[in-house]
């Protein structure tokens, strides 16, 4: 009998385990109580949700799953048979597919190092004949081991597969001094009592309630006795232990949303109120001087003086404070204050442009020489090249931009004008131009409140009437949330809105293959979207394309195009 590897056998049953999706969600799964309270580290996935929104009883349909499907075969003929069977009766499993999976890390010294997968059975009596069958079928030698509260099935000394009338556990040992431990470890998950169990840990409690599609969850302690955690608590005087990171990602119907959380100890907590740089209103009036039309922007709100502050204590500071005074005739500082701390960048179309600079080049002179002809006792001219000062005309495809900031007072910004070379910039009626890689024009202005630069013209013209009224990124529906400190950016990726020079420019760069796989991907994504919702709180969205169907389900289809795509190369 053909004997597979032991990474063929795991593959084998997680391809089971995917084709048999289905039922509803309901309460909290009983595979909790197999996680220990110390736990570092803690996967959670809803696989009930990911099936609806994936569409996955479609999924034997796409390329890519018919291939894995075919290795499969190619294996083992009778292992793709009984996974036949299973697709056709999945209950067979007796796994409960409407509970939560989870996927957990413990490290309890060197010689306890395990990766652990907990879910929920329907029928404990279907598991075991499940993961029997498996077993025959791939040549495994096994036996099923008793104890009094699970049945096990150990392999290769590698492996348990441990179950009881509620709940299954897969163990694996993470290097070989742990082997020796795996039933070991296995008997105390099954033993565990309720005061031992991560549902004590209101922490992680908190991130299992707010649960979304994938979920991670990491404590600091993963890291207790590494030299860089310790160094960190050396530099920053505080308890380091503790402290919890979760992400969290969701797949919505116009959005792949990934969302990451911070739940601080105490003395982290206070550290981050004491230097809190985000504490700091944004200042919307900022968003009527830049166009309308947007292809990414940057919003930030912080305080100058307070992150000036945190940085002059780093040590970061003193040698640029000294050669800034020393050029300029006043302090850094001084200039810090006098911004208010909310500002906005904005790309707001790539445009050819069309400039004159000055060179020193060798040109052809058809008049280079004056020569006497004896013949015809008459002066002729030689042509020849030479070194000459010129002017040339250039045309260029170059980003239009714009940042803008508030300030409260201009003093300071006169004075660093002050400092600039008169050949680099001129004064305009309302403001000043300066030349950009000593070529295209760039320009700014400011009053008491605001100072803009950009390279837009319509926008600075715009300055001394207050902006660009209707025509600015004021009514913008990306930005009218963003009103607390932090920061905000957005990439739209809709490649139906974007300039022919942009089109142009990604077409000439690309041979048919890579078209068609960068078609794909355009039909798929509509934005990308990154925005800090509090202190502890950041989110990332992939935004998608309005097409009726879920986002997961658009990826898994996009992934199956692009499959095929390279698999037909």
């Amino acid at each position: 009998m053909k004997l597979l590897p032991i990474n063929q056998q795991l593959k084998i049953i997680i391809y089971s385990l995917v084709l048999v999706l289905f039922a509803s969600c309901s309460s909290r799964p009983e595979s909790l109580k197999a996680i220990p309270e110390n736990t570092s580290a803690i996967a959670v996935v809803d696989v009930f949700s990911l099936y609806k929104k994936g569409n996955l009883e479609d999924l034997e349909d796409l390329e890519f799953f018919k291939t894995f499907q075919k290795e499969i075969r190619n294996e083992d003929k009778k292992v793709a048979n009984f996974l036949e069977d299973l697709r056709e009766d999945p209950s067979k499993t007796g796994v409960d597919f409407t509970k939560d999976v989870f996927m957990y890390y413990i490290d309890e010294g060197t010689d306890e190092k395990f990766v652990c997968v907990s879910l929920d059975l329907k029928d404990e009596e279907n598991y075991a004949e499940f993961l029997e069958d498996i077993f025959d079928k791939g040549g495994v030698d096994f036996d099923v081991e008793k104890e009094d509260l699970y049945k096990y099935i150990k392999v290769q000394n590698e492996v348990v597969f441990a179950w009881d009338s509620n709940k299954a556990l897969i163990v694996t040992a993470q290097n070989w001094s742990s082997r020796e431990n795996l039933e070991l470890e296995v008997e105390s998950l099954f033993e565990l009592k309720v005061d031992k169990q991560i549902v004590v840990n209101k922490e992680f409690m908190s991130f299992y309630s707010n649960k979304k599609d994938v979920n991670f969850w990491v404590s600091s302690n993963i890291l207790e006795s590494s030299f860089y955690l310790k160094e960190l608590e050396k530099q920053f005087d505080v308890d380091m232990t503790d402290n919890y990171i979760s992400a969290s990602l969701e797949f919505e119907d116009d959005r792949i949303s990934l969302q990451g959380k911070m739940f601080p100890n105490r003395e982290v907590r206070e550290m981050m109120k004491r230097d809190n740089v985000w504490d700091h209103d944004f200042n919307s009036a900022l968003l009527k001087f830049l166009p309308k039309q947007s292809f990414a922007n940057l919003a930030m709100s912080f305080n100058p003086s307070e992150n000036y502050k945190v940085m002059q204590e780093q040590g970061e500071l003193e040698s640029i404070e000294k050669e800034f005074e020393k050029e300029m005739g006043f302090e850094l500082e001084d200039l810090i204050k006098s911004i208010e701390g909310s500002m906005v960048f904005s790309l707001s179309n790539i445009e050819e442009s069309t400039y004159t600079y000055d060179t020193y080049k060798m040109v052809y002179n058809e008049n280079k020489t004056r020569r006497f002809d004896a013949s015809t006792n008459e002066y002729y001219y030689e042509g020849g090249y030479e070194y000459r000062d010129t002017t040339e005309t250039r045309t260029k495809t170059l980003p239009v931009m714009s940042l803008v900031f508030d300030i409260n007072s201009d003093k300071y910004l006169k004075k660093v004008i002050k400092k600039i070379p008169e050949s680099e910039i001129k004064e305009k009626d309302d403001y000043y131009e300066v030349k950009l890689d000593g070529s295209y024009s760039g320009y700014f202005a400011f009053d008491d409140d605001t100072f803009l630069f950009t390279n837009d013209k319509a926008s600075i013209k715009a300055f001394k009437d207050g902006g660009l009224g209707s025509k600015s990124l004021s009514g913008s529906s990306k930005l009218s949330d963003f009103s607390g400190g932090g920061y905000y950016a957005y990439l739209n990726l809709n490649y139906d809105d974007y300039p022919k020079e942009v089109k142009k420019m990604i077409e000439e760069e690309q041979n048919d293959k890579e078209e068609e796989v960068f078609e794909i991907w355009t039909n798929f994504a509509r934005g990308i979207e990154l925005k800090m919702i509090d202190n502890f709180t950041l989110e990332f969205n992939l935004e998608t394309k309005d097409n009726g169907k879920n986002s997961l389900q658009q990826l898994l289809e996009l992934m199956d195009e692009s499959f095929k795509s390279f698999s037909s190369l």
